[in-house]
């Protein structure tokens, strides 16, 4: 009753050292109760198992299968900004199908509020300005709680419509100051990236931000977004080849989002590696198709004979 979505992994489907496996559960072969399962990934040197266990209760089947539908709505949210801001998707068709994911949202969310926001973030980057600022009046006027990531987020929209310097800055503090009380809020980390002086005026300081923030274990593709477009449009802001750098080109190479540029700057920047990379070596690889050069063949074959790499794969 457990159908993996993909029957055959690569290295390629790793980000830096995690795998995302997803599976489907089968209602329809099993019964009411409690059953077990397990998912086997054979690596060819030794076979991983992880256990699985399913409650079903057939009185809740309807409700569950909602929730699913609840869930996939926000997974796509999600997706589509993605796509966005990495220059996949257009602000229009972003805006058009983001609405459209709102709206279903919130016919049953019980997050209104966060998915009103949102709604207002959506119409002013899609040119809607006077619309975004109506809903921000709107949510001003409720007695909404001051102390919580929600009210950061609605003080950092306010910033987009209000682009005075000192009002940026009022707002970057109290912002700030709600961090402090919620330091584990990824919305509130997330919106400092665009209000802190910091990180605003000094795009290496926020991919530095934004790479620590992966050191630490974050696998957010919003922040993988976030850090491809500032590296697009300025290769030079990476400055070596770390573990998380590796993990963010992985990222951008398995999204096939890599570009001549950022090639070039990853191949400048393995001069002196004394150590073999898997991962280096499949970057270059997709990259080799953009910019097939002496000096990308020969960064693949230096980093192949650190790692002593002879003969067909």
């Amino acid at each position: 009753f457990l159908i993996p979505l993909r029957t055959e992994v690569t290295t390629d489907d790793f980000i830096g050292q995690e795998l995302e496996l997803e599976f489907l559960i089968d209602m329809h072969q099993i019964g009411s109760g409690i059953h077990h399962g397990q998912l086997l990934i054979d690596t060819g040197k030794y076979t991983l198992s992880y256990a699985v266990e399913v409650h079903q209760d057939t009185v809740h089947c309807a409700s569950r299968k909602e929730e699913r539908e609840y869930c996939s709505c926000y997974m796509e949210l999600g997706q589509k900004y993605v796509l966005y801001r990495v220059g996949s998707l257009s602000a229009g068709l972003w805006a058009e199908q983001s609405l459209e994911l709102v709206d279903k949202l919130m016919k049953r969310s019980k997050h209104q509020n966060y998915l009103t926001l949102y709604q207002a973030q959506i119409l002013y980057f899609s040119g809607r300005k006077q619309e975004a600022s109506w809903i921000l009046d709107a949510y001003k006027k409720e007695k909404n709680s001051k102390d919580t990531p929600e009210y950061g987020y609605y003080l950092y929209l306010t910033t987009l419509i209000n682009r005075e310097h000192s009002y940026v800055q009022k707002m970057a503090e109290k912002i700030e100051q709600l961090f402090l009380k919620n330091p584990s809020s990824r919305l509130l980390f997330w919106i400092r990236l665009f209000v802190k002086e910091d990180y605003a005026r000094y795009k290496g300081r926020r991919l530095q931000v934004i790479l620590d923030r992966i050191q630490k274990g974050s696998n957010s593709p919003l922040l993988y977004a976030e850090g491809y477009h500032l590296v697009k449009e300025e290769p030079f802001l990476l400055h070596d080849l770390s573990k998380p750098v590796y993990q963010l080109l992985h990222w951008v190479a398995n999204k096939g989002l890599l570009t001549r540029d950022l090639v070039q700057r990853i191949v400048e920047l393995t001069q002196g590696l004394r150590l073999y990379s898997k991962t280096l070596h499949l970057i270059l690889i997709k990259g080799s198709s953009l910019w097939s050069n002496r000096e990308v063949i020969q960064a693949i074959c230096q980093n192949l004979l650190r790692g002593q790499c002879y003969g067909a794969e």
